[in-house]
């Protein structure tokens, strides 16, 4: 029971982690549109890898899992790409 708490606890702590320097890059690049898209991109690409990741240590990795982290990562992606170049 400890060691799948600590196991959740880390991985719940990384992700958290990359989002809060993500944000942190997003706002330090906050005038360069097209270097904030790269960040957005890899905040998608971590996310979807992070998942795939998570579930595959934990053998619950299925389909409908992998195509929901996709389809999540890919709606961050494009409303990324909408609300920074169509701004």
């Amino acid at each position: 029971m400890k060691k799948e708490l600590a196991y959740e606890l880390f991985h719940n702590f990384v992700l958290i982690l990359f989002f809060g320097f993500a944000f942190w890059a997003f706002y330090l690049l906050r005038y360069q549109k097209i270097l904030q898209f790269l960040v957005v991109a890899v905040v998608a690409a971590f996310y979807l890898l992070w998942g795939i990741g998570y579930h595959w240590a934990r053998k619950t990795l299925a389909p409908a899992i992998f195509f929901e982290y996709f389809i999540l990562a890919l709606t961050v992606f494009l409303i990324g790409l909408f609300l920074l170049f169509l701004s």
